[in-house]
């Protein structure tokens, strides 16, 4: 399993190290796409919880076609409620179409493309559920699903769009989560932390990670998001470093998948992501905001094994970041 994830890595370094006039460099003209939605900047990303009259959602996109956005005739956003705290009793709400936006509303973004900057209330948004503030808690969400409509007629969404443009290489911003959370300054949880696992870890290439000190940063654009680097498997490897992140909603602190991008054995990429309850919600540690002295992440070794029979089956394995 180790000689096959050692000759994926070379393979990859072989193909960015090469020659760019001889290898094939994707580019959206080559990569034969109507158009897509392209994020320019994400100004808030979160929904305030504790503020929930004024919170808004934040951000700006603009189209990408061949004719630098301008044969993008409409920007429609839909919305769905992903109730995440079965507790209060409430259920998901299938999207509904929340709002459109036509040429007359795009200007020209700093990238030279039509775009358009968009702030969406959280009232506004919940209103079209007929749900309010009192209905709702602490990590529940708003999902958005964004699409185009070209001149032609043709309409392009991530649902007939290649992963390629959704991906970070070309900043595709169809769809996202806004999540009902309680933002946190930027100096806060954060800095060395001492990373210890409390009970069992590691699948049948060894535990995911070296204890030891990690250094946590917070992520620009989020008041919750928070993320080390650290190598994986070092039993085998290791292999990286790569960016682990964790979200801080209100009394828990919930694992964001971490993906490899391709690291395994033939299958995709090995992904550590959270551990899931029955209800297929992810399973947070328990979090004190008052309190930077301790951060408890549940998550799942096994989320992707990448082709790797060794890293096959589910576990709730249990990180402890203590601050130093």
């Amino acid at each position: 399993m180790k000689k096959l994830i050692i000759w994926s890595l070379i393979v990859v370094s072989a193909i960015s190290c090469a020659d760019e006039e001889l290898g094939p460099i994707l580019t959206f003209e080559k990569a034969t796409i109507g158009g897509y939605i392209r994020l320019v900047e994400l100004y808030n990303g979160e929904y305030d919880f504790n503020e929930p009259q004024t919170a808004v959602y934040d951000y700006e996109v603009d189209f990408v076609d061949s004719d630098k956005g301008n044969l993008v005739t409409e920007y429609v956003l839909n919305v769905a409620f992903v109730d995440n705290t079965p507790s209060n009793g409430l259920n998901s709400l299938d999207q509904v179409e929340y709002k459109r936006f036509d040429a007359s509303q795009f200007a020209d973004s700093r990238n030279g493309n039509k775009g358009i900057r968009v702030m969406i209330p959280l009232s506004e948004a919940l209103a079209i559920f007929s749900l309010s503030a009192d209905d709702v808690l602490g990590g529940d969400q708003l999902a958005f699903f964004g699409s185009v409509i070209l001149e032609d007629g043709t309409t392009y969404s991530s649902g007939n769009s290649t992963g390629t443009v959704r991906g970070s290489a070309f900043q595709g911003y169809f769809d996202f989560n806004a999540t009902l959370t309680c933002p946190q300054p930027a100096d806060k949880f954060v800095g060395d932390y001492m990373l210890t696992f409390e009970g069992d870890n590691g699948l049948g290439y060894g535990p995911p990670y070296d204890e030891g000190v990690v250094t946590i940063t917070a992520v620009p654009g989020s008041g919750t998001l928070r993320e080390f680097q650290a190598p994986v498997l070092p039993a085998i490897g290791p292999f990286g470093p790569y960016t682990t992140r964790f979200d801080m909603v209100c009394d828990r602190a919930v694992f964001v998948l971490m993906d490899t991008n391709g690291l395994g054995c033939g299958g995709g990429g090995i992904q550590f992501g959270p551990a899931l309850d029955d209800n297929k919600i992810a399973i947070g540690g328990p979090l004190d905001l008052t309190d930077e002295s301790r951060i408890e992440l549940i998550f799942n070794e096994g989320f992707a094994n990448g082709g790797c029979a060794g890293q096959t089956g589910d576990t709730n394995t249990k990180i402890i970041l203590t601050k130093i």
